[in-house]
């Protein structure tokens, strides 16, 4: 019985708030939530409030304002940008909860009292696939229902200014930066814009320079996040 066995389970989550864009992708985030996703939600007796994302940066600017004291977790229906959006956001807001100095190049920071959950919608799913080792939207819903997760590592990226963002999965600059900077643009495309947006910068063959300075975590802080 589905449910008996639930009722074993202490860590999973019962009350879900998700984010799925519409435009990310071929655009078949409703698709994959109100077919796929959310019947198995409902099933396994999980409260969920949805929210269509209307522009870019909707759900980062939810996370930083609304109240979320009713959720287990936050979940993303999109691609890589989805999950990078809820990811900043979620961290941006517990930093200045617990008056951290983000601009401060040695700020520990602390863990997120929720967890993020990714149903993969996108172009590439990069994130889910680099965690779960599939990508299969069902698959990524289960995950959620029996509370799985892990852990992965975050940094902050500052420059002379100070804090720019931080970064959860990778940091590019150079070739690979402009690549995802000028695919952006052909969304339409779907997973060809990687390809096309490679090739056109592979064609001007520009150069790069820059400096880097890498802080690494000590051993007392690794665990923290």
């Amino acid at each position: 019985n589905l449910h008996l066995f639930l009722s074993t389970l202490t860590q999973r989550p019962r009350n879900l708030l998700v984010f799925i864009n519409p435009f990310g992708g071929k655009g078949r985030a409703p698709y994959v939530y109100e077919k796929q996703v959310l019947p198995i939600f409902k099933e396994s007796n999980i409260n969920v409030k949805g929210i269509y994302t209307e522009r870019a940066n909707h759900a980062h600017d939810y996370i930083l304002n609304e109240d979320l004291s009713d959720y287990d977790g936050l979940i993303c229906v999109g691609g890589d940008g989805m999950f990078a959006e809820l990811c900043h956001g979620l961290l941006l807001r517990t930093s200045h909860e617990a008056h951290l100095d983000i601009y401060d190049r040695q700020v520990n920071l602390i863990r997120p009292d929720l967890k993020i959950g990714v149903i993969p919608a996108g172009s590439t799913d990069a994130v889910v696939f680099g965690t779960t080792g599939l990508n299969d939207p069902i698959t990524s819903a289960l995950q959620i229902i029996v509370g799985e997760s892990l852990l992965i590592d975050i940094a902050t990226v500052h420059n002379e200014k100070g804090f720019v963002r931080f970064m959860a999965t990778m940091l590019a600059y150079g070739f690979f930066g402009d690549i995802i900077h000028q695919s952006d643009k052909w969304r339409c495309l779907g997973p060809l814009r990687y390809d096309l947006a490679g090739f056109c910068q592979f064609i001007s063959n520009k150069s790069y320079h820059t400096e880097l300075t890498i802080t690494l975590a000590s051993s007392s802080d690794s665990s923290q996040i």
